[in-house]
């Protein structure tokens, strides 16, 4: 064996799985300076025995996001149908992956509870003017009219008198018996003072009247 003799590498081999499974990874790889083992006295192999690589170049392929109702029901009752959408974008593709397999859109059932029956339903079948539908209707539409009766509580005068705040002040009408009873009451004392010398022109004027009849 020569003590003197350089070392070799061996090929590179892959160590470990790449760190991703798509759109550009990194791998771990090796290799070992046995190819040949170097002598006692000759130097190790030169460069790195561990690099990084990329791996997995390849654009991710998308995922669907959750069906979301598009619109409304067909119907209210009686087996409507309604349009549900769903989104490449759970995540959406990269670098060329390949885009969602499946639909966008489907139809789902909804509202499926029966109608209520409506007595005068069939009718629709009939080719019938508002007039005719009123006289089919009359009898029990007036029927309904006396069966009909008014809860005195729930009306809206009711309702005001219960839910509108007391208001303690005094209203205009008292405001202004006020102000009357203010400006009568000097007038009237006045009157009450001067009353006998009111008394006595009153008296003068009577007889000088009568002295010229």
């Amino acid at each position: 064996m020569s003590y003197n003799r350089q070392g070799g590498w061996s090929v590179w081999t892959t160590f470990g799985e790449c760190s991703t499974t798509c759109d550009e990874g990194h791998q771990v790889v090796k290799r070992r300076c046995d190819n040949p083992l170097p002598g006692r006295d000759a130097a190790y192999c030169d460069g790195e025995d561990v690099q990084y690589v990329y791996c997995n170049l390849g654009g991710c392929p998308g995922s669907w996001s959750c069906w979301e109702d598009d619109g409304h029901c067909s119907t209210s009752c009686g087996n409507g149908t309604q349009l549900r959408r769903r989104r490449c974008n759970n995540p959406a593709p990269t670098n060329g992956g390949e885009t969602c397999p499946g639909d966008i859109l489907t139809k789902v059932h909804c509202n499926t509870k029966e109608c209520p029956v409506y007595k005068w339903g069939h009718l629709k079948e009939f080719n019938l003017t508002q007039n005719d539908l009123k006289e089919i209707m009359e009898d029990e539409m007036n029927e309904m009219k006396k069966n009909l009766t008014i809860d005195s509580k729930n009306i809206s005068a009711a309702i005001r008198k219960r839910i509108s705040a007391r208001d303690d002040r005094l209203s205009a009408a008292s405001v202004g018996y006020v102000g009357v009873a203010l400006l009568l009451i000097p007038l009237v004392m006045i009157i009450v003072v001067d009353a006998p010398r009111v008394f006595v022109v009153v008296a003068t004027i009577y007889r000088k009247v009568c002295s010229r009849n």
